[in-house]
């Protein structure tokens, strides 16, 4: 039978559509819980080991090898304790301490029901978005990938969570003023194993739109942010409402791991670790060895293998002395012999350590204290300082979140607005906290700063205030005495133990119990 190359009619193509979605509706060994699970692995669990030169050659191009170069990290984060241990120490730096500031409200304004009904609807969407919990998953797939794209959802008791979307079908197409917009690709519903119901709803009408091709309309990449929702085959442009793509390089657009410049260097970790066994192996190998003797009564030495000794017999005497050693790193080699040697392969002149030094390249290339791969002579001063600019380096990331939960937070507002203000990493606690309290001593105090830095939202922080005086508990407290607020009569009765009057003069006993003395400095 000879095929003929036929054009489908629509009606062939959407009969052939509803066919294939009938055979995965009946037949079980299409739609099933373990394809279903590997593509639910497939959204994030994709390494792929390269060779040396092909990564080479990858990072020399990083524009048009994306996706393989995120393949590559992932297999980092996989094989290489190292590169997981820094990407979760610099995805964790950043704590997420969070607290509003009014934008367009007076003094007066405040003091107004709306502006406190408006205040509330914000710290009500904070209530339903869990920020350190989100924020954190984020932190990890910027630094291993550079972009997360995702959706935000709400599920049946409307909290808010951020859905990530498959970043292999994801394409930043545009940008507005908080960011890039993306694209997703609808092909992804069209595996088997993948369901739709698993998205938002919204997505099966975007789904039924680009099967049915009159209903597909123009696609616009520059069309004001609010209005997306074009699609150009089967690519649905996401409305920056609902969908958000958070960066770790948020000056481009392209996705490319931030800690590119050192796969090379972890990629050579195996291949050090073999040579760094072979050496140790080396030093502690043995090798004995010496000449056989010759017959020394053979004054002429004319005969050839004129030894003292003949083969059989040396042979049956190295193997009495090699089943004696029992040691696989000592090697005899003969016996009897004249002018023993024993040779070693230590490296007594290079005792380097091939993998600390390669640790110590990584450290230097990443700015991240070496004391973190655990490698010799950490230093105190550099640490801190160490820290200091990771913390800087990382705090930069701060305002792409604040501005997702300051647009997301102020949508249903009726008039007043507030920016969200996020800080804080694992570093500067007690500095943050110490900071708002000694401002505070000079009378200004920051309420929604102090609730930050302890790691408490402001409403939190009200209702932990509310409660502590409802329950009694700050007249339950008693003060502990200070210089400043004992009595004269109290210092009599506290601190060390006045002498006895007996070894305290005249002049002595009036002075003390005048109080003369007391709160005089002392001249040294």
């Amino acid at each position: 039978m000879i095929l003929t190359e036929q054009k489908l009619t629509t009606e062939q193509l959407n009969f052939a559509i509803e066919f294939a979605k009938a055979l995965q509706k009946f037949n079980p060994y299409v739609n099933n819980p373990l394809l279903a699970n590997q593509y639910l692995k497939n959204l994030n669990m994709n390494p792929a080991d390269q060779s040396k030169e092909k990564v080479k050659q990858m990072i020399l191009d990083p524009k048009n090898n994306e996706q393989g170069l995120r393949r590559v990290s992932q297999y980092l984060y996989d094989s290489q304790m190292s590169y997981k241990r820094m990407n979760h120490y610099l995805a964790d730096i950043l704590t997420f301490d969070w607290y509003p500031v009014p934008i367009n409200a007076t003094e007066q304004d405040m003091k107004k029901s709306t502006f406190k009904k408006d205040f509330e609807r914000t710290c009500e969407w904070f209530d339903k978005f869990n920020i350190k919990k989100e924020f954190k998953k984020a932190m990890l797939k910027m630094s291993l990938e550079d972009g997360y794209f995702t959706y935000l959802r709400e599920d049946e008791d409307g909290d808010l969570f951020l859905q990530e979307m498959p970043i292999d079908f994801c394409l930043i197409d545009s940008y507005w003023k908080y960011g890039y917009l993306y694209s997703f690709n609808l092909m992804y519903f069209q595996q088997s194993g993948v369901d739709i119901n698993g998205f938002a709803k919204e997505f099966k009408t975007y789904y039924n739109n680009a099967l049915d091709m009159k209903k597909n309309k123009t696609y616009y990449p520059n069309i004001r942010a609010e209005m997306r929702n074009g699609q150009w085959m089967y690519w649905q442009q996401i409305k920056p409402k609902n969908g958000w793509v958070f960066k770790f390089h948020n000056h481009f657009a392209g996705l490319v791991p931030p800690f590119l410049g050192v796969f090379l260097d972890f990629i050579d970790i195996p291949s050090l670790k073999e040579i760094q066994n072979a050496k140790s192996e080396l030093e502690a190998y043995k090798i004995i060895m010496g000449t056989v003797p010759r017959n020394k009564e053979n004054k002429s030495n004319s005969k050839t293998d004129d030894f003292a000794i003949s083969a059989d017999s040396l042979a049956n005497f190295v193997q009495l002395v090699k089943n004696s050693l029992q040691n696989k790193y000592v090697d005899f080699k003969a016996v009897p012999l004249e002018n023993l040697n024993m040779f070693s392969f230590d490296d007594s002149a290079n005792k380097e350590d091939v993998l600390l030094k390669s640790f110590n390249n990584i450290s230097t290339q990443t700015g991240i204290d070496k004391a973190l791969m655990n490698t010799d002579k950490p230093n105190q001063a550099t640490m801190k300082m160490s820290k200091l600019i990771d913390a800087v380096f990382m705090s930069r990331l701060y305002e792409q979140f604040e501005d997702f939960v300051t647009y997301h937070s102020n949508i249903n507002n009726k008039k007043f607005k507030f920016r969200i203000h996020i800080e804080g990493t694992i570093h500067d606690t007690d500095e943050r906290l110490d900071k708002y309290l000694k401002i505070a001593d000079k009378g200004m105090i920051l309420a929604p700063q102090i609730a930050s830095s302890i790691g408490m939202s402001i409403k939190d922080f009200n209702q932990s205030m509310a409660l502590t005086k409802s329950m009694g508990f700050v007249e339950k407290l008693d003060i502990l005495p200070t210089s400043y607020t004992r009595s004269k009569d109290d210092e009599k009765s506290n601190g060390r133990p006045q002498k006895q009057e007996d070894k305290l003069d005249d002049n002595g006993v009036v002075t003390r119990d005048a109080g003369s003395n007391i709160d005089k400095g002392v001249e040294k």
